[in-house]
């Protein structure tokens, strides 16, 4: 009994040890790419950790900053687009409306940028009701 209470402890000890090396937190993505401007790489992590996680509002809000450093305008909106789809709260889904807002004017389109600007002043007033 003792034998296969070490075996156990051993086998649980590697499972934790694999997971923590291999494991694609947004924590790590943050982390080990986007803390350092590695953007590119921070682009690929996204990519992999929403494939895995595709309702993560979070998470497409962090791909649509990392595409925005990128300059790929088109691509933030889709994501930004995505994670308002997935966001529940009602203070986040203003400033992600404000993004996209940002994201529209960089793409300069400057009247939806406004429109979707609005959207945030409309958030914002459910909000504080």
């Amino acid at each position: 009994m003792l034998i296969l209470k070490k075996l156990f402890f051993i086998f649980f000890v590697n499972i934790i040890i694999t997971l923590s090396i291999y494991c694609n937190t947004l924590n790590d993505i943050l982390d080990k790419y986007i803390r350092f401007n590695n953007w590119a790489e921070a682009k690929t992590k996204l990519e992999e950790y929403i494939k895995q996680n595709p309702t993560d509002s979070y998470a497409y809000s962090l791909y649509a900053g990392t595409l925005n450093e990128l300059k790929l305008y088109d691509e933030v909106i889709i994501s930004l687009k995505n994670a308002i789809n997935y966001e529940n709260s009602v203070e986040k889904k203003g400033e992600l409306y404000f993004n996209l807002g940002n994201a529209y004017y960089n793409k300069n389109s400057k009247e939806v940028s406004l429109e979707n600007n609005s959207f945030t002043l409309l958030y914002d007033r459910i909000n504080l009701l």
